[in-house]
């Protein structure tokens, strides 16, 4: 079990780099109370200053300081064990380099900020769509990581932090709004998951990263400029990019589909009246058709090449579609066709 915590902490920079300790050691104050338009710094302390808003989120000094704290050891673990993890997570190991060399490219504090971001960012959506954690299952959860620290089997690092801000602190006030972010976003992913129909994790990959690249892009971001840390809104952007094109390349080469699957299109509809979101899958290009009724009103629609109906647009409705090579086009805004 220590073997295994060690390598889910250093996965959190190497393969998912969001903050580390998303599951085990992250230790920032949170401040999901903070809305767009009504940030302030606090006269206590400097480390409570918001120096970013990610959508209606705050992001505190602090909590980028414990993430810059947690990213160095991560990272240099992972120079240590990368070898070795590619094989325990049957990921190529130049994969994994790839992405711990633009780790190092950008910057701790520009990583550490994009962790922040896309994590706040995503949770809101997975409260925006329903997918809040219970109390019961929170309890749960907490109780059985606090049993694995009880019993030592974290790693020295994870073990050394909780100890250092104090047990009961850290279980009773720190770990719960972590822990309830990181199992909201889980929740989130499997519903992704069961609406593309596809269980398998590998195949299905792609469309949560999708999925996780429409709500960062029509979110709203604010990074200003500080002598306190280095990280830019460009620096967040930048990173992301280059993220974005290694991954696409690795799952190109590595977890592409059979051949006789063909190409898939992803159609993301997002209702006016709901503000859900509905996941098409189809091997066909699709279009929007326009029809008008008896009393000439028009009806807007996504068809393919086919004539085949995929989806019903309402006024308001908005649709995107995520094309075979990973571009995400936007087909359907407000009660016009794009």
């Amino acid at each position: 079990m220590a073997i295994r915590t060690s390598v889910v902490v250093a996965l959190l920079v190497v393969v998912a780099l969001i903050i580390v300790g998303v599951a085990v050691g992250a230790g920032a104050f949170w401040s999901d109370d903070c809305r767009s338009g009504q940030a302030t710094t606090s006269d206590s302390s400097k480390d409570d200053t918001v120096i970013a808003i990610a959508g209606d989120v705050c992001i505190t000094l602090r909590e980028l300081r414990v993430g810059v704290m947690h990213l160095r050891h991560s990272k240099e673990w992972a120079e240590r064990e990368l070898q070795g993890l590619g094989e325990y997570v049957g990921q190529p190991t130049d994969y994994l380099v790839a992405r711990h060399n633009l780790v190092i490219k950008w910057g701790d504090d520009n990583v550490s900020m994009a962790g922040l971001i896309h994590e706040r960012i995503i949770h809101q959506k997975a409260k925006e769509l329903g997918y809040e954690v219970t109390g019961q299952e929170l309890d749960a959860h907490i109780e059985w990581a606090r049993a694995i620290y009880e019993r030592g089997e974290y790693d020295a690092y994870t073990q050394g932090y909780i100890d250092s801000v104090g047990a009961d602190h850290y279980w009773d006030s720190i770990y719960p709004d972590l822990a309830a972010r990181s199992l909201a976003i889980d929740k989130l992913r499997k519903g992704v998951e069961e609406e593309v129909e596809i269980r398998d994790y590998v195949a299905v990959r792609p469309s949560w990263r999708d999925f996780q690249e429409e709500v960062i892009a029509a979110s709203e971001i604010t990074v200003p400029a500080s002598e306190d840390h280095s990280a830019t809104l460009d620096g967040v952007r930048g990173f992301w990019d280059e993220l974005r094109e290694i991954d696409r390349t690795h799952l190109r080469k590595d977890n592409a589909p059979p051949a006789a699957v063909g190409k898939i299109w992803i159609i993301h509809i997002k209702r006016a009246d709901s503000g859900m979101w509905e996941i098409i899958r189809h091997n066909v290009e699709p279009e929007v058709c326009t029809w008008e009724d008896e009393s000439g009103n028009e009806t807007h629609r996504i068809c393919d090449s086919e004539g085949e109906v995929l989806a019903e647009l309402a006024q308001g409705d908005a649709a995107s579609v995520i094309t075979p090579p990973g571009e995400t086009l936007s087909i359907f805004s407000e009660d016009r066709p794009k």
